[in-house]
């Protein structure tokens, strides 16, 4: 017993030999016949969300999904732009990037406003 304790002094580690262990086989998870997830993906649902019917007010308060349209979509590009441009993330056509900068520009469009690229992710 002395001489582990010496060794333990000058800074040994003590290993000691661990008996090996059985393997125990993990039982699966009980989970109902119908709500197995390949149960689920045939019905087409996720989860059993409750068995109660959806509140029409619910239902109501809803927005409709509205399909995106030319104009909108263009009102969008020109504020991502109009972001990118206030936060001083756009660099002039030929310019080098500087840190931060993300976007060039490389033209203009009919109604003024810049075309611009990404010419590379944020480097913060």
């Amino acid at each position: 017993m002395a001489k582990k304790t010496v060794a333990r002094r000058q800074g040994a580690t003590r290993r000691t030999a661990r008996a090996p262990q059985a393997k125990v086989p993990l039982a699966p998870a009980k989970i109902p016949p119908g709500n197995s997830p390949p149960a689920r993906a045939a019905r087409g649902t996720k989860k059993a969300a409750s068995s109660l019917p959806a509140s029409p007010t619910v239902e109501a308060s809803k927005p409709a999904s509205k399909p995106a349209t030319k104009a909108s979509r263009a009102a969008a590009a020109r504020a991502f732009v109009k972001g990118l441009v206030e936060r001083g993330e756009v660099a002039e056509s030929g310019a080098t990037l500087e840190v931060g900068m993300t976007h060039e520009v490389v033209g203009q469009k009919t109604s003024g406003a810049p075309q611009v690229t990404r010419r590379r992710f944020s480097l913060r």
